[in-house]
């Protein structure tokens, strides 16, 4: 009698039963790291939306309100509320917050609290504005 090569039906089970296992382990971490990503793209759409409101606050010689609140972002020049521009997120929140840029396009607000993930992270104003790297303080990112 010949014996012919090949798998049995139990061993091709265990190896599925392994992929299945491991295919568990991996698929969660992928997720929570893609949530990560559009996070941190959301954040920098803020930082772009802070600096949008300090230029056109310079640029237009007005001052402009911002008002954050939940996953809501508006801001508008002073003396136009009705063409308010609103922006909303997905991924990020903010705490209740209103911040003004005066018509040198400076706050006096120097950091402001964004959300991420029940995390509390601090995007610091002043060095946004001026155009220093170090805005966003990690080693003040608080668990909540």
């Amino acid at each position: 009698m010949i014996k012919q090569g090949g798998f049995t039906l139990i061993e091709l089970m265990i190896v599925i039963m392994i992929v299945v296992i491991l295919g568990s382990f991996v698929g969660p971490l992928a997720f929570e790291s893609l949530t990560r990503v559009q996070s941190k793209a959301e954040i920098k759409k803020v930082e772009r939306l802070f600096l949008n409101a300090s230029q056109q606050a310079f640029l237009k010689n007005q001052k402009v309100s911002i008002d954050m609140d939940n996953k809501k972002f508006s801001f508008w020049l002073a003396n136009n509320v009705q063409n308010k521009t609103q922006v909303s997120f997905d991924f990020i929140s903010f705490p209740k917050q209103r911040i003004i840029f005066n018509t040198r396009g400076l706050t006096t607000k120097k950091t402001v609290i964004v959300n991420q993930n029940n995390r509390a992270i601090y995007v610091e104003l002043l060095e946004l504005i001026t155009g220093n790297n170090q805005y966003i303080s990690n080693a003040r990112a608080t668990n909540e």
